[in-house]
């Protein structure tokens, strides 16, 4: 009886994780948000998540990975996200230039080589 997680509102225990989800998303914003205990729906390994869509992207079987997202198992260097119905933004984080130079190192590109974003 877990949420779906398009549903939910998907927030990081750890800035790092937030910070290198964000990089990958194209006019994304990073926030500091405040949560109610009763909001937290679920908390789950966003490292299992990627597994899961590598293995999907193949064509392969990906249930067992599921599974263990579901029950919160984690992976040996496990990026938290917290599934919420609700948060209070407390303040906005990062700017553009920096969420496409956090893109940039985490990918390993030059800081003077140009970017190509939609």
């Amino acid at each position: 009886m877990k949420p779906k997680r398009n549903d939910c509102l998907m927030l990081f225990e750890d800035e790092e994780c937030a910070k290198d989800h964000w990089a990958k998303m194209t006019g994304g914003k990073l926030y500091t948000v405040s949560v109610a205990e009763g909001a937290i729906l679920h908390r789950g390994d966003m490292n299992i998540v990627n597994e899961i869509a590598k293995k999907l992207i193949k064509g392969e079987c990906a249930i067992e990975l599921a599974d263990s997202y579901w029950t919160g198992t984690t992976s040996g260097s496990p990026c938290i996200e917290v599934l919420v119905s609700s948060g209070t933004v407390v303040e906005q984080l990062g700017s553009e230039a920096e969420r496409v130079a956090h893109f940039k190192k985490m990918s390993g590109i030059s800081s003077s080589k140009p970017l190509l974003l939609d």
